[in-house]
């Protein structure tokens, strides 16, 4: 196995990383804090931030703000609930 390899092998963890962190804020549809997020993937606060803005291009904050924000969109458009 060469460092290349390696490499390769971070990569596509990292990403795969990425992606759960991105699953997991869009199923939860709520505010989700650093906290949480290192206890459900067991990684500090600084890495997952890293590896989600590299990967995803959105900090989590932000991206979690966002689903948030279209959360309430559609439950303002598709029921009785009001602000």
């Amino acid at each position: 196995i060469t460092q290349r390899d390696l490499m390769k092998d971070r990569v596509l963890l990292d990403e795969d990383l990425a992606e759960q962190i991105k699953l997991y804020l869009d199923d939860v549809k709520r505010k989700v804090t650093m906290e949480e997020l290192t206890e459900q993937f067991h990684y500090n606060r600084n890495h997952l931030a890293k590896i989600f803005t590299d990967h995803v291009g959105w900090q989590i904050r932000d991206y979690n703000r966002d689903v948030c924000m279209k959360e309430a969109k559609r439950l303002l458009e598709e029921t009785d609930f009001s602000v």
